[in-house]
């Protein structure tokens, strides 16, 4: 069992404080690297941050570079020592200057006196290139908004690397906060090198950005893959400004000369939406048998799983979309509404056929896109699963979209109930029987698939017990998760789920709290409220939102403990808890959580205030 407050633990980080004051500079760096493992809990709740934030002023450069880097490592838990690093943009040294303005916009988005740092930054802007660019990196970190002149005028910086950086941080501001600046971001557009980032940059400009879509389509026939992707997105972005004589431009290029060309304008058609581009559809249909292919970027993508056992998703598994027209425009058929669904028939055959895996995957995602229209076809789906010669990512694509479908499908409001419950049951005996497939990061994904399927996967629940009670599976995390995912009806095992809170595994703490939520394990409150002191803060925050869905008023007291954490992740789970609690418990809060959880929409957060005030929403008007 995992202990935070072990001995053990406590001595090891007692003696790295205690090299952070060694004589050597190369013992005091390797000190303050060694103290930021801990985490950013650690740094908040155990002093580590401040221990560290004295070595700025350290009399070597190198100690101070590395000490404002671990500071930046620490995020928002060093934002009580912003002051300190602030004063180190005015360091002799170079690089010490430098960490501190990244340093800056890791740890000054959350801090009441933002105004200060943003000022401080754009005095930066009048240094050479390479600093500007991590000064505009750091704005758009902590919120470039006010200082939006600014930005733009280095559009016209002299350096490219610049203008790039200034075209990703208007890219990050608020919709409409550069539309003064629309026309200096579409000249952009023009440079072969920026046009990436301007195309985001434009869509941020909002109503502004409409006089450009004319200028925007020509690029789906650019030369480069990730210009004509782009443009697509970005189309798609501002489909309420676009035209019907903009929506024929772009179904032209259904017969250009080259596949690139004909995959972008299929693709973009897509993006667009039934209402603007489904009479289109049938022009459409007609690249369903076009295979051919202008350029080969990458190999068939690994099977991957993050930390918490969730697999990538279809649109990772499948190949660039905008190589081949099929490819694209069986996605595009699947986004066009009614109008696509009309070619569903047409579409599957090609699918059955078709050795592409790029395709056949494609083909899965529209028909996922179709809703009950393509939910008719999932045996076709089921059967690459079935099929062990297909390559993994298909198989694991397969099973991604079958359990997509399950959850989706509610039998009771189909045309036909019978049929669609027996292509549900089909559907989950087909993932059940990929749990123990040959190939370990298959099984996650069926795995996954099984838990995204919902409730309906009920009787598959015993499997993924089975799962739980095996700590060394490579699969625990995963099936965690999918006992969450399913809901109530797993709540039979919710003791086996509980036991994993003690893990020394933060992911598995992490998906067995969260689960534990979503099963309504009311049972186990009491173990979920003692990991409010969990050192990671991703399971404090789903402590909170769990015992918040529990909807008993007592959890109340342990969700409003961790509106004073140090972090604002945790804070913000405590409002979202808070809030899932209020919505459906009978009466408000007790009077001092009221006013607790009123004072944090004053939050020095901006996601702890907009949370907080969605909470305070759910309160009743006598307290309200």
């Amino acid at each position: 069992m995992f202990d935070y407050e072990s001995p053990s633990r406590q001595e090891d980080i007692r003696i790295k404080k205690a090299k952070l004051g060694s004589d050597d500079p190369r013992e005091r760096a390797t000190a303050a690297s060694d103290l930021a493992s801990y985490g950013r809990s650690a740094a908040a709740y155990e002093g580590i941050a401040g221990d560290v934030a004295k070595l700025l002023d350290d009399p070597e450069a190198e100690v101070r570079v590395v000490a404002c880097n671990v500071l930046a490592d620490m995020g928002e838990a060093s934002a009580p020592f912003v002051d300190k690093v602030l004063a180190l943009l005015s360091d002799g040294h170079l690089a010490a200057r430098r960490m501190a303005i990244t340093a800056l916009g890791a740890i000054g988005s959350d801090k009441s006196d933002i105004a200060d740092v943003g000022q401080a930054l754009v005095k930066e802007l009048r240094c050479e290139g390479e600093t500007q660019v991590l000064v505009l990196h750091s704005l758009g970190a902590i919120g470039a908004e006010p200082y939006v002149n600014e930005v733009a005028e280095l559009l016209n910086s002299q350096q490219l690397e610049v203008r790039r950086a200034a075209l990703h941080c208007l890219g990050g501001l608020r919709q409409g906060t550069a539309c003064d600046h629309a026309a200096d971001i579409a000249s952009c557009l023009d440079e072969p090198l920026v046009r990436a980032y301007a195309f985001p940059a434009l869509v941020r400009t909002g109503q502004a950005a409409e006089q450009y879509v004319a200028e925007i389509i020509p690029f789906l026939e650019d030369g480069d893959h990730a210009t004509r992707q782009a443009a697509v997105e970005t189309l798609g972005a501002l489909a309420s400004h676009v035209d019907q004589d903009s929506v024929s431009r772009i179904a032209e290029l259904l017969g250009h000369h080259n596949p690139a060309f004909r995959a972008a304008g299929a693709a973009a058609l897509g993006s667009l939406g039934e209402q603007l581009a489904g009479e289109f559809a049938q022009a459409v249909k007609e690249l369903l048998y076009d295979d051919e292919q202008w350029e080969v970027l990458e190999g068939p993508p690994a099977l991957q799983v993050d930390m918490y056992g969730r697999p990538g998703s279809t649109q990772q598994l499948r190949g660039q979309l905008l190589t081949k027209p099929c490819c694209a425009a069986v996605v595009a058929l699947g986004k066009l509404g009614s109008k696509g669904q009309g070619y569903v028939v047409e579409l599957t055959k090609q699918f059955v056929w078709s050795s592409d895996p790029d395709f056949k995957i494609a083909c899965m995602e529209a028909l996922a896109d179709m809703g009950e229209t393509g939910a008719e076809y999932s045996s076709y789906i089921a059967r690459c699963v079935k099929e062990r010669g297909n390559p993994p990512h298909v198989r694991a694509a397969a099973l991604l979209v079958l359990g997509d479908i399950v959850r989706r499908t509610n039998p009771s409001q189909s045309h036909s109930e019978w049929m669609a419950q027996e292509r549900v049951n089909a559907s989950l005996a087909v993932i059940a029987e990929a749990l123990t497939d040959p190939d370990p990061d298959l099984q996650v994904y069926a795995v996954y698939a099984m838990g995204s399927a919902g409730p309906q996967a009920a009787d598959y629940i015993p499997q993924l017990a089975r799962i739980v009670e095996d700590r060394g599976s490579h699969l625990l995390a995963t099936a965690v998760k999918a006992l969450g995912d399913i809901g109530k009806s797993a709540a039979g095992h919710a003791k086996k789920v509980s036991d994993l809170l003690g893990d020394e595994r933060m992911p598995v703490r992490h998906n067995a709290a969260e689960a534990l939520g979503a099963m309504g394990a009311v049972h186990f409150a009491d173990l979920i409220s003692g990991h409010i002191r969990d050192p990671s803060c991703d399971v404090r925050a789903a402590a909170a939102v769990s015992l918040g869905r529990m909807g008993q008023m007592p959890n109340a007291v342990s969700i409003a403990r961790l509106l004073f954490d140090p972090l604002s992740i945790v804070r913000r789970a405590a409002c979202v808890g808070l809030g899932s609690l209020l919505k459906q418990a009978q009466g408000g809060l007790p009077r001092g959580l009221a006013e607790q959880l009123k004072a944090a929409l004053d939050d020095d957060s901006a996601c702890v205030r907009e949370a907080a005030l969605e909470a305070w929403n759910n309160m009743p008007p006598s307290q309200n």
